[in-house]
């Protein structure tokens, strides 16, 4: 639109200077009626020029909170910009695969707001990118830049009311391994009949003036895991997103390592989190992907089951 009205003016411009020409026989006539043919060669040269010189770049921020304040901005570079540039720049969010797409035309610069509306992984980019020329008249094709990416963060929330998530799930982690066997934890107990003699501690035995064994240990299983419903609207799925890092943190805090479960076509997917580089890493991907749309079953398969359990959605009234 912007280029054919330039377009119109500029034949306007021209049928005026040829009006001026056929009633003004002078040197100034000829003059003006020249200047206003090579106009646009002059103007499509030098916008070609800026078009090889000039490069767009797109940055936005990396990560941001809900609710927090970020912009994307597209600009060029170059040792000789073109007069404007634009384009279309698209917003896809990759949780739900909603996609929008904004006009940009600026003359160097151009910044909007990132969505924070909701959580997820926003990724930007150019589907068309140019330059014009000096007078307008002309449209051409600049290289689009890299996609920027912005995963926008849940913020912690507890489910209310809070789930009993006792010590003891710290404490008792390790029991004895079956059939015994070398392990890197081991505990201390009086001998027993029947117990290999490689087991045995001499050192403190003789100290204790009786028959002490190193006692392999293991883990005694899973025993935590956390389910994860993200259907619903999307303020329903922020809400399991910030129920599930809080508590996701508070088991981590306790030291009791979990799996987080989703579900989605009838399939389970089971993620171990030990640290919390693990949760940031599990978070980030979650965000990135499409939502999880399955319902945890009933019964979960025997591989899956913890000691403590927990479903996380975001529904008003939550429950364990």
């Amino acid at each position: 639109a912007d280029v054919a009205r330039t377009r119109a003016l500029y034949v306007l411009a021209l049928a005026g200077a040829y009006v001026f020409y056929c009633n003004y026989y002078g040197f100034f006539a000829v003059l003006v009626l020249r200047c206003a043919l090579a106009a646009p060669a002059v103007s499509l040269a030098l916008g070609i020029l800026g078009a090889l010189c000039t490069r767009l770049y797109l940055e936005a921020p990396a990560e941001l909170a809900i609710h927090g304040e970020g912009r994307v901005r597209v600009y060029c570079a170059g040792r000789f910009l073109p007069a404007r540039f634009g384009g279309r720049l698209e917003a896809c969010a990759l949780l739900t695969g909603e996609k929008k797409r904004t006009r940009v035309l600026a003359r160097g610069e151009w910044a909007c707001p990132v969505d924070t509306a909701h959580c997820g992984c926003v990724r930007y980019g150019l589907v068309r990118a140019w330059a014009t020329d000096p007078l307008g008249l002309f449209r051409l094709p600049l290289r689009r830049p890299q996609a920027a990416a912005v995963t926008v963060w849940p913020k912690p929330e507890a489910p209310q009311p809070v789930p009993p998530m006792p010590d003891a799930l710290a404490a008792d982690s390790l029991v004895a391994k079956p059939g015994g066997g070398y392990s890197e934890e081991h505990d201390l107990r009086p001998y027993r009949p029947g117990d290999a003699v490689n087991a045995i501690h001499w050192k403190l035995s003789a100290k204790a003036n009786e028959v002490i064994v190193r006692e392999p240990l293991c883990p005694r299983g899973l025993r935590a895991a956390l389910l994860l419903d993200a259907r619903g609207t999307a303020a329903e799925r922020d809400r399991a997103f910030a129920r599930l890092l809080w508590l996701a943190r508070a088991l981590l805090a306790a030291g009791v390592s979990h799996l987080v479960l989703t579900f989605a076509d009838g399939t389970i997917q089971a993620v171990p989190l030990q640290v919390e580089d693990d949760l940031t890493d599990f978070l980030r991907r979650l965000l990135a992907q499409p939502v999880p749309q399955g319902a945890p079953p009933h019964a979960l398969p025997p591989q899956f089951r913890a000691r403590w359990q927990y479903t996380v959605h975001g529904k008003e009234a939550p429950h364990g």
